[in-house]
């Protein structure tokens, strides 16, 4: 049979062109791919870069069937064969149509030898080429799952769909061709539609986070001068924690050797202070522990132990003698007992290295010290960690530590950048940067490297000590990188105050409430004034701020901004979440809850291309009233490769009043809100109610541990209009003055506004 195909092949090819060879291969390709256990053949030999799974598609093992294929090829691949002549296959893609829900990407087999007597497997990964993994600056798109996408393929022009295979499990094509040069079109379209279902009366068991803000504002110790709107742009987001490093406010930069205690400074301190008062929120006060850096500094010449040196970012560094630590923090008290600041929260130390047993003991030990003192003069103050979740260390924590009052955790899902040879690239996966599949691949804290799981961890500490702890995520972003003295010329992910950054923020505020996590702190509020001059400024890497400080006496806001602003004014903290289903979990995330007499419904659109959503209450008692919208037709921050410099168009959000159907439209990567109001008399509530500040309520076992909530602080009125631009910088809204329950208003702009051109 051998000798009579290669006869038939060979008349065939005299009498036709390339093109219907293949043709006429393609029943043979289309049997030889359903086929199992056909593989590369004695000889081939395959180098470069393959695509998730490549090698457990057909055509993996050996074979030494004449029919067979003697290779398998995969994305941006490179193989070899010496039979039946030596030749080489390169596989390299171009990229066609990147928009919405049309896309196009083309292989091209070049053949250093045409063999076309001989087949090869190719394989590809459509989702991931569909998603551009090259695009600047923010990489591979999230698309959605290939069971909603209808594709075409053709192979130099001529439709061979049918004939390849698809594994669903990895969302793989795989298709039998000729060891031939060609090119290969996969052409894919998709229009999800979704359908949210929310019980007005039904708890789903989760409770919404609080949210709180960072105040680490860059080359501004305290409050940034020269911004009118500063207070109030905090203050419209409803914040119930705002952090104060005593590092950051440089309360303390001198010892004082004949006394034997700091000289201080409180002049930034009260500043912040005075804003956190201003914008209605507790204080939560992270005190450095020793001198090893990264939040951790101390007044010079301040006695140290030097018997264990403690591991840093710059060098290492060493805890602080407990004589001197009792100084320092009385030092602390004594000014805000006197001042009538009211510290609610102290966390001993930023992101001790708990690197051994010996550096955690020591940390433990000055810790008790900490919460000693602390306590016998704030007997009603919290005292936490930022490290007692260390899965290695947290049974030593629970069992040694004395004073704990709550558990903390910071929470970045990416903690690299991609940079080659100095210069920064898109995304590739760790350790060249976390891609957008890979953070939406999985929920907020599943994975935290030395840390457990916040259930788990809240869980253990309970097993261990009798008590429920609230426990609060107190530093997030999307990536730490360009934060820390290592990273400060490489500047902070492009992504991180676009849409993509502004979905997963409420993706981790979804994920908090299921999660148990009580406070989620954004890090950090503001990226002060100027451009960074870093490698990823031009990218649109800009710091880490829901903000930065403008010219005109503003600031502008960015697009976590404006979704942290929807999701407080929709959600109050510690409600109780309503059962909400959607219908297409990996494409649009949801959460409910009641706010007295209205129903709130966040929706998150996870994926790069349009979406429409379908929303429907099971309760006829409520009426939809408004649908609010954060996506790229109210936001767009665009990198221009031909300037090499990234421009911010337009910031706001869309909002729709009285709409006529219960269903939006969202544009790629985004966020929506849609509130109802009651038609008439009460509503039949959910089952469960706020929680209050200060009381753990432990749950069934069957249950995760029981949230705290922070006691509620007044509401924020108002919801959003429209205000023009302002010059070339787009105001917050007008100044403000009295108390901050007046607040700016969320605006929308269609101008193109230039900013931020290096």
């Amino acid at each position: 049979m051998g000798l009579e195909f290669a006869l038939t092949m060979l008349h065939y090819e005299r009498q036709g062109s390339r093109r219907d060879l293949r043709a006429f291969l393609a029943p043979l390709a289309a049997i030889l791919v359903a086929a199992s256990g056909l593989a590369i053949a004695v000889g081939a030999t395959a180098a470069g870069p393959t695509g998730p799974g490549a090698s457990t598609g057909p055509g993996s093992g050996a074979t030494t069937a004449s029919t067979g294929p003697i290779g398998t090829i995969s994305d941006g691949q490179t193989i070899s064969t010496q039979l039946p002549l030596p030749s080489t296959l390169h596989d390299t893609i171009t990229y066609g149509s990147g928009i919405d829900g049309i896309r196009t990407y083309t292989i091209h087999l070049t053949a250093t030898v045409q063999l076309p007597l001989s087949l090869v497997t190719v394989t590809t990964f459509p989702l991931t080429q569909w998603g551009l993994p090259k695009q600047m600056p923010g990489g591979v798109d999230n698309l959605p799952p290939l069971s909603l996408w209808n594709w075409t393929i053709t192979d130099d022009g001529v439709g061979v769909t049918a004939l390849w295979a698809i594994t669903h499990w990895d969302s793989m094509f795989t298709g039998v061709t000729t060891w031939t040069t060609q090119t290969i079109t996969f052409r894919g379209s998709t229009s999800p539609k979704v359908s949210l279902t929310v019980s007005p009366t039904e708890h789903d068991g989760a409770y919404a986070p609080y949210v709180g803000l960072v105040m680490n504002t860059p080359g501004s110790p305290g409050v940034p001068a020269n911004d009118s709107t500063f207070t109030s742009t905090a203050a419209a987001l409803d914040p119930k924690i705002v952090r104060i490093s005593t590092s950051e406010a440089l309360v303390s930069y001198k010892w004082d050797p004949k006394t034997r205690q700091p000289i201080f400074n409180f002049t930034y301190f009260d500043q912040l202070f005075a804003f956190a008062s201003a914008v209605g929120a507790k204080v939560l006060v992270s005190t450095p522990a020793g001198t090893w850096g990264d939040g951790n500094v101390l007044p010079h010449g301040m006695p140290v132990n030097r018997t264990l040196p403690v591991p840093g970012p710059a060098g290492n560094g060493y805890l602080v003698g407990n004589d001197a630590y009792v100084s320092y923090l009385d030092g602390i008290l004594n000014h805000t007992i006197a001042e009538h600041e009211s510290v609610a929260y102290w966390s001993i130390g930023n992101e001790f290295p708990t690197k051994n047993q010996s550096l955690v003991t020591a940390y433990t030990n000055l810790f008790n010290l900490a919460a000693a003192t602390i306590h016998a003069r704030l007997p009603s103050a919290s005292v936490g960690s930022d490290v007692m979740t260390n899965g290695t260390y947290e049974t030593y924590f629970a069992e040694h530590a004395k004073g704990v009052d709550f558990l903390s955790f910071h929470y970045y899902p990416s903690a690299t950048m991609c940079v080659v040879n100095g210069t920064y690239c898109a995304p590739q996966g760790s350790p060249l940067g976390s891609t957008d599949v890979g953070i939406f691949s999985h929920t907020a804290y599943r994975f935290l490297v030395i840390d457990n799981s916040p259930p788990a961890a809240q869980g253990l500490w309970h097993n261990l000590t009798g008590k429920w702890l609230p426990i609060f995520n107190t530093e997030t972003n999307l990536n730490p990188v360009g934060g820390s003295y290592a990273g400060q010329t490489l500047g902070s992910d492009p992504r991180t105050q676009t849409l993509f950054g502004a979905t997963w923020l409420i993706s981790v505020l979804i994920d908090s409430a299921f999660a148990n996590v009580s406070q989620v702190d954004y890090n950090s509020f503001s990226s002060g004034w100027g451009v960074p001059s870093t490698l990823t400024t031009s990218y649109g890497g800009w710091g880490y701020g829901l903000t930065d400080e403008a010219a005109n006496g503003s600031n502008v806001l960015y697009a976590p901004y404006f979704a942290m602003r929807m999701w407080t004014d929709a959600i109050p903290g510690g409600a109780p979440g309503l059962e909400a289903v959607s219908s297409q979990p990996d494409v649009v995330h949801v959460f409910a809850a009641i706010d007295g007499s209205n129903l709130s419904v966040v929706i998150e659109n996870r994926v790069n291309v349009k979406v429409q959503v379908s929303l429907d209450l099971t309760s006829s008692a409520y009426h939809l009233t408004t649908i609010t919208r954060l996506d790229r037709t109210t936001y767009g921050m665009v990198y221009e490769p031909k300037f090499q410099t990234t421009v911010l168009r337009k910031a706001g959000v869309d909002l729709v009043t009285d709409p006529t159907t219960a269903s939006v439209t969202i544009n790629g990567y985004g966020v929506a809100v849609a509130t109802y109001s009651l038609s008439e008399g009460l509503p039949p509530h959910a089952h469960a109610s706020h929680h209050p500040a200060g009381h753990a309520v432990h749950r069934s076992a069957s249950d995760a541990a029981a949230p705290i909530g922070l006691v509620p602080g007044a509401d924020v009125g108002g919801l959003l209009t429209v205000a023009p631009p302002i010059g070339d910088r787009v105001p917050a809204g007008p100044a403000l003055s009295g108390s901050a329950a007046a607040v700016p208003p969320i605006f929308a702009t269609a101008d193109p506004i230039r900013l931020r051109a290096p």
